[in-house]
């Protein structure tokens, strides 16, 4: 703390010897040596008291830190919730693709646009698929 080497305590208790005198010395001593010990410990304690809020200022910015990351996953499971919800649909196909839901919606909404191409590739199927509609018509009707 001070820069005082040997010499200069030296000087000083040579000169505290002469002022005080030779039967006070020891108790003057004493007595600074009391307030020395004394001065010491209340800056190791206060060191270790600074250190110690230190380390909590320190977890403190930690769990900050931690905080705001798990916010930030915590939105980004949010907004993989709410992406999944929309896509419920594309569980069903089993494609994670947002395209294929308008596509899959769109054949379902369009069951004539679908059965035409297989009536165009397969005429004697479209005949068969007619004459069998007809037979069920006339057995229902002679029932």
């Amino acid at each position: 703390m001070f820069d005082i080497g040997f010499w200069e305590i030296l000087v000083i208790a040579v000169v505290a010897l002469l002022v005080v005198g030779p039967n006070e010395f020891p108790v003057l001593v004493r007595t600074i040596g009391v307030w020395i010990g004394k001065i010491r410990r209340f800056m190791a304690e206060t060191k270790n008291d600074l250190d110690l809020e230190f380390r909590k200022a320190e977890e403190l910015k930690q769990l900050m830190e931690r905080e705001a990351s798990l916010a930030e996953l915590h939105e980004q499971v949010d907004a993989r919730k709410i992406e999944k919800g929309g896509q419920h649909a594309d569980k069903r196909t089993g494609t994670d693709e947002p395209g294929t839901q308008a596509s899959v919606a769109t054949t379902v909404s369009e069951p004539a646009a679908v059965a035409s191409p297989a009536t165009a590739e397969d005429p004697a199927r479209s005949s068969s698929a007619s004459d069998h509609s007809s037979t069920r018509s006339s057995h229902g009707s002679s029932e």
